[in-house]
């Protein structure tokens, strides 16, 4: 509707007749919406993902909506879309893509609070449509830095040892605080650091067989600090690696 067709409908008629534009419900009973948008002409489910229902009004695609949202909607084919509603609608697919989006972002492993926001950010959405999708995240579980911290803490230990310093500089990049870190450490049991350590060694020893004592322990020494051990662990564990094979020169 241009602005000169809205002008002239308008023209003559009293505040007072104005009337808002009709409930949805009043509209699905049959009545017809003042000022209709548009007409809903397809609702389609996605084959690999029945619960998402692709809508089009007037044979374009307006975007993803969730099944129960066009239930709880009582969206049908056929059915007359008042401008405001038809908003509504846009907004809410918006939503659901980001949302799906989100999901599947976390679906390959567990995200900071941070990082679900810098995400957000780089899909395009406002502040406003982030804070939206992170609150539905909430509820289910998937916004929660303690929970992410010891994901991380734990599969650092597993598969990439690392020092505790560095573990922690990781985290808090991550957008982790001090402090959550700190309730996450005074919660759960202590690591001995000596063993993680020797772990975190083990693939590099192989590449410093046959090395002079004083080689290897400048190289172990240096690739233990790299990966966030203190001093003292890591000439601990240089030393006691290095008493598995026989000394070439262990003078200092």
């Amino acid at each position: 509707m241009t602005f000169r067709t809205w002008k002239s409908r308008s023209a003559g008629r009293r505040p007072s007749e104005r009337r808002s534009p009709t409930p949805l419900a009043n509209v699905v009973a049959g009545d017809a919406p003042v000022g209709g948008e548009g007409r809903i002409t397809a609702l389609r489910t996605q084959p690999n993902k029945p619960e998402r229902v692709f809508l089009d009004v007037d044979g374009r695609y307006i975007g993803a909506l969730s099944d129960i949202e066009v239930y709880e909607r009582r969206l049908a084919v056929g059915l007359l879309l008042d401008a405001d509603t038809l908003a509504t609608l846009q907004e809410r697919a918006a939503h659901q893509s980001l949302l799906d989006a989100t999901l599947h972002y976390v679906s390959f492993r567990p995200r900071s609070e941070q990082e679900l926001r810098r995400y957000l950010r780089y899909r395009g959405a406002s502040d406003e449509a982030a804070e939206a999708v992170v609150a539905d995240l909430r509820p289910l579980g998937q916004v929660d830095d303690e929970a992410f911290a010891r994901f991380w803490m734990d599969n650092r230990q597993r598969f990439r040892p690392r020092g505790e310093r560095l573990v922690r500089s990781e985290l808090r990049a991550k957008g982790v605080t001090s402090e959550t870190l700190d309730a996450v450490e005074e919660a759960d049991p202590p690591v001995d650091q000596e063993e993680l350590a020797v772990r975190a060694a083990q693939s590099h020893v192989r590449r410093l067989q046959g090395e002079p004592w004083l080689e290897f322990r400048r190289k172990l020494t240096a690739y233990l600090l790299r990966r966030g051990f203190d001093y003292g662990i890591a000439g601990a564990v240089t030393k006691r690696l290095w008493e598995g094979s026989p000394p070439d020169d262990v003078s200092d």
